[in-house]
């Protein structure tokens, strides 16, 4: 990073956490019948994205619940969704909303509205190797690179080649977001290198030197030989907001532009093992806690921000 390390590196992060699993006890009257709630099988669905970040949750849920067998399969979000659209699916854990297709087959077949918990807020990033030489980059610039075919090197003459852009398949929630968060569902013009895997882009974003990796804060935020390039733009009411350091208060202070929710969304409107699973990972205050040390924002935590002098 450079010298200016800004006032994020003097905050820490006081936590309360305001819900236990335990307290959800008294809601169990009208479970299935068929649907013992503390023993069976359970098989989870997981965005290929979030799967190193979410196994350590998974075996907390064993832990806790040791007679429940929980199978967790990874897979990209496109598959992910389509198991739960064709109720293959209990549960899945995803780093995306329903696509515009998904919507409409939804709406075509009038399926209901499946009911939703989000766990955790990440931020998709565009980072780089640390001795990149560009620390920061406006909106407008990227979306002139990704839309209009301007040249990174245009805005950075410093760097003397063009780096590539390297990010997850086509089916990966990464590559959804950037189209519904940066690109706003206009089309990309700037070539991508694309791999099958979340790991594969950190992997060759690592062994080269000036490529730009597009992924998530959960992804990098505890490898400190990559950074997270930091983002100015105008929020919502057309506010201008400076760059700040990609990191978890700056998500949580809204100093961010790209903050991508972790979604958990279940077949069923029911008191089952599929529902118990997603309250114990959005609320169990050991499963928060976790979230807040992986380097992203717990959702059901009471957070302050307390800036040293």
């Amino acid at each position: 990073m450079m010298v200016n390390k800004l006032n994020i590196l003097y905050l820490f992060l006081i936590v309360i956490f305001i819900f236990s699993f335990s307290s959800c006890n008294e809601g169990n009257k009208k479970q299935d019948d068929n649907d013992a709630l503390t023993s069976g099988k359970l098989t989870v669905y997981c965005d290929e994205a979030l799967y190193n970040l979410m196994v350590p949750a998974f075996k907390m849920h064993d832990s806790t619940f040791p007679d429940i067998k929980l199978t967790a399969l990874k897979v990209n979000a496109r598959e992910a969704m389509a198991k739960l659209l064709s109720a293959n699916a209990e549960v899945i854990v995803i780093a995306r909303d329903f696509l515009k297709d998904e919507d409409s087959l939804m709406k075509a077949f009038k399926v209901k509205e499946h009911p939703l918990m989000i766990c955790a807020e990440d931020g998709l990033v565009i980072y780089t190797q640390k001795s990149f030489p560009a620390d920061t980059i406006t909106e407008m610039q990227l979306k002139e690179i990704l839309l209009n075919g301007k040249l990174f090197i245009d805005y950075y003459p410093s760097i003397k080649t063009e780096p590539k852009f390297v990010i997850n398949n086509y089916s990966s929630s990464e590559y959804a977001n950037l189209i519904s968060l940066v690109a706003k569902k206009q089309q990309i013009k700037k070539k991508l290198i694309m791999f099958n895997g979340s790991d594969s882009v950190i992997n060759y974003v690592k062994k080269n030197p000036g490529t730009i990796g597009i992924g998530y804060l959960s992804q990098i935020a505890k490898d400190t030989s990559l950074k997270g390039i930091k983002i100015s733009y105008n929020d919502s009411s057309g506010k201008y907001v400076f760059p700040h350091t990609v990191h978890q208060a700056n998500i949580l202070r809204r100093y961010y532009p790209y903050i991508v929710p972790l979604r958990i969304y279940l077949l069923q409107d029911l008191k089952n093992k599929a529902f118990w699973f997603g309250m114990f990972i959005s609320k169990e205050g050991k499963v928060q806690r976790y979230f807040l040390d992986a380097g992203i924002v717990p959702m059901y935590a009471q957070i302050k921000l307390v800036e040293e002098d």
